[in-house]
């Protein structure tokens, strides 16, 4: 027996949360309006009691949901979300590949950490532990294979088959490596797509959120609930990060989240055009400003992978510091202009 459940290629691809997110709505049409309508904001957080930086400083606020353990999807009207621990699933079912199934023949995807140590069929077999989380969406009998969406080679995002041997192995093998990120690991995530739904873009909201990202605010005040962290939103996340860099560690996925959100800027211009937002000259205009912007991005990013090795994350001579800084503000002001000419041109 086959079954395969829609997943498509995402249009950001940077981490699990938002490439398995977009990749099962992009492969809905009615999707369109509330993708679009998110992932303008982002934010910087850093922890109240000053004995260590978050191991993740940043992130787009759409993957937030502001309270603990508790994942983007369970905010998206599109998704039934349920979450199940790891040590439930093997203390009632002995077979984890027929539960699994069993999932997916109900239309559930399952996300959830894998070993992937145990993949024959990656680089990553017979080597040093590593866990990722993997997204299920089909499975083949004929192959004796689950069909999944995760990180394999290169730690680039893709589609890949796991054996159905090489999973079980996979699964009862996750390594917890600190009580930060085994709550994630022990917990399974079950998806199911909620094809009643309807959404409609609203103007209004994509220009609250334009205004928000240009004052460096969240109006929503989304992440009210976790207190033991300091917020700072838009535009103020270019200074958070320039501030990290000279301060305490230089870290490139600071960089790569405005490089996805630059990035969704990109699609969503076109839908924008699409449904007559803005015109075709305007669409062609603020493409080349946004493509500038992500060239930018790029090469702070790639600089902090060239200097890696020789100075790590703390130990940069001052000189590259105040030059990679130097180009942060620089790219700060050209998204200012960008996303200030946007919003009066929608508005």
């Amino acid at each position: 027996m086959v079954k395969v459940l829609k997943m498509a290629k995402p249009y950001v691809s940077s981490y699990p949360g938002i490439a398995n997110f977009l990749g099962i709505l992009q492969s809905y049409p009615q999707t369109e309006d509330w993708i679009f309508q998110n992932f303008i904001q982002v934010v910087y957080y850093e922890n109240t009691n000053d004995q260590y930086l978050h191991e993740m400083t940043g992130s787009l606020l759409d993957l937030e949901s502001g309270l603990w353990l508790i994942g983007q999807y369970s905010y998206c009207p599109f998704f039934s979300q349920y979450i199940l621990n790891r040590e439930i699933l093997h203390q009632c079912s002995k077979d984890v590949v027929t539960f699994f199934k069993k999932m997916l023949d109900n239309d559930y995807y399952v996300n959830l950490y894998i070993n992937h140590r145990m993949l024959s069929n990656t680089p990553f077999y017979g080597k040093e532990d590593h866990d990722n989380p993997v997204m299920i969406y089909g499975y083949d009998d004929e192959t004796q294979e689950f069909l999944t969406a995760g990180y394999f080679y290169h730690n680039l995002h893709g589609f890949h088959k796991i054996l159905y041997q090489d999973f079980v192995q996979a699964e009862k093998n996750v390594r917890n490596a600190n009580d930060y990120s085994n709550d994630y690991i022990q917990r399974i995530q079950l998806l199911q797509f909620r094809s009643c739904i309807k959404y409609a873009f609203h103007k209004e909201e994509l220009l609250q959120s334009l205004s928000d990202y240009l004052e460096s605010r969240d109006h929503t005040n989304k992440l009210y609930f976790i207190s033991d962290k300091k917020y700072y939103y838009g535009l103020s996340f270019y200074e958070k990060m320039a501030e990290q860099f000279m301060k305490y560690s230089i870290d490139e996925r600071l960089v790569q989240t405005l490089f996805d959100q630059k990035k969704m800027m990109l699609v969503r211009l076109l839908f924008l055009q699409k449904r007559g937002y803005i015109t075709k000259k305007q669409t062609e205009n603020f493409e080349i400003k946004t493509k500038d912007i992500i060239q930018n991005l790029e090469i702070i990013r790639n600089v902090i992978l060239k200097n890696r090795m020789k100075y790590g994350e703390f130990r940069w001579p001052q000189h590259l510091k105040d030059e990679l800084v130097k180009f942060v503000y620089l790219t700060k002001e050209e998204d200012y202009l960008l996303m200030k000419e946007l919003y009066e041109s929608i508005k």
